[in-house]
């Protein structure tokens, strides 16, 4: 459990939780089943689901905790705006969760806590949480810990994300409290033994290290190279094995075949064949729906209403003053959960688009059987 060795186990009790249903663990994360029989050998934890980090007292009413830690918080979009919004609400829940002398962490990805205005957050009126240290969180300490996506059980930390970000995406974990902290206070050997710190207020975010793309996988057919192993395995099985782009094909290629509905081009056959049916086949393909706040303020609009806004008092939002507090607070649970099934098949997914690709595929091979 990574316990500091002067703290006695018998004295520690730690509370493991979840936004999932044990029911979605099990489904989205195989290995969770390993983990919860290794969990169940220690006393001094206890696992509870469905719990929502910006409510807090309806799990816990009246109990503090000296620690309550939240590893890389995200909602599955890419909103800096709605993220500030939830680290306003989780700190006002946590606030009143702390003992005296305890404090409050959040993990992140290095830049998340710039432009998630974290610090701003801990410090709203009615929060008052103090910014203290932050230290790397070195994750390959704890055997078995992988940063996972909410949705499914791949890592957010993969290589294609690296080169996207370009850079490595180190994660720090920022530590607050309820007083204003005292010079030199040490508070990091609780997480990490490491010389690595930085005042979290008035100091200059580290550049990030950019990635260099490094091809160290060579193709012995046509010596093209490639990041991964796997993108090795899958070029050789496709290309030289199954022959998916014809006899004639060479890396070098240049041949460029426009999409007769949205124009873009591709280099092969059988790369425009897949998007075609992807994007425009039987099936129409759209992405996320438009979350609470835009569709009441489509409906008001259609009735010809232009409807009054007023401040969240936790987190400044601007909603409509015709909402339930529910309504808003909606929009801060993470994407996950949904089971949509392909009519076809039956197969389950759990987000909208990736069942609509799918069953483009699923219809058109049922077709032509």
């Amino acid at each position: 459990m990574r316990i500091p060795e002067h703290i006695p186990n018998a004295k520690i009790r730690i509370t493991s939780t979840s936004f999932d249903s044990s029911e979605e663990l099990h489904e989205k994360y195989p290995e969770f089943k390993d983990i919860k029989r290794q969990l169940d050998n220690f006393k001094q934890i206890r696992l509870l689901h469905q719990v929502n980090a910006w409510q807090l007292q309806d799990n816990f009413p009246g109990i503090t905790f000296d620690l309550i830690l939240w590893n890389h918080p995200h909602l599955g979009v890419e909103d800096f705006r709605l993220h500030r919004f939830l680290m306003a609400h989780f700190f006002h829940s946590s606030a009143r969760h702390l003992c005296d002398s305890g404090h409050v962490s959040v993990t992140l990805v290095e830049g998340q806590e710039e432009r998630w205005d974290l610090v701003a957050q801990a410090k709203r009126p009615g929060i008052g949480l103090h910014s203290l240290k932050r230290r790397p969180f070195v994750d390959n300490i704890f055997p078995g810990y992988i940063c996972k996506r909410n949705k499914n059980s791949q890592s957010f930390k993969n290589t294609k994300t690296k080169l996207h970000v370009q850079g490595q995406m180190n994660s720090y974990v920022y530590f607050f409290q309820k007083e204003e902290p005292e010079q030199n206070m040490n508070v990091g050997d609780v997480v990490v033994n490491t010389t690595e710190t930085s005042d979290l207020q008035g100091s200059s975010t580290p550049k990030v290290e950019k990635v260099e793309p490094s091809a160290q996988y060579e193709c012995r057919s046509c010596a093209r190279k490639f990041l991964t192993m796997r993108g090795l395995q899958t070029h050789t099985r496709q290309v030289h094995e199954l022959k998916k782009y014809g006899t004639d094909w060479t890396p070098d290629r240049d041949e460029k075949l426009e999409c007769k509905y949205c124009h873009r081009t591709y280099r092969d056959q059988q790369a425009l064949w897949q998007h075609t049916v992807s994007k425009h086949g039987t099936y129409e393909i759209s992405g996320p729906s438009a979350g609470p706040l835009e569709e009441e303020l489509e409906r008001l609009r259609k009735l010809d209403i232009n409807p009054e806004f007023i401040p969240c008092d936790i987190c400044g939002q601007a909603v409509p003053k015709v909402w339930h507090e529910n309504q808003h607070l909606e929009m801060l649970k993470p994407l996950c959960g949904m089971k949509a099934s392909c009519m076809v098949c039956e197969k389950v997914f759990i987000e909208h688009r990736a069942m609509m690709q799918h069953l483009n595929f699923c219809a058109l091979k049922n077709s032509n059987q």
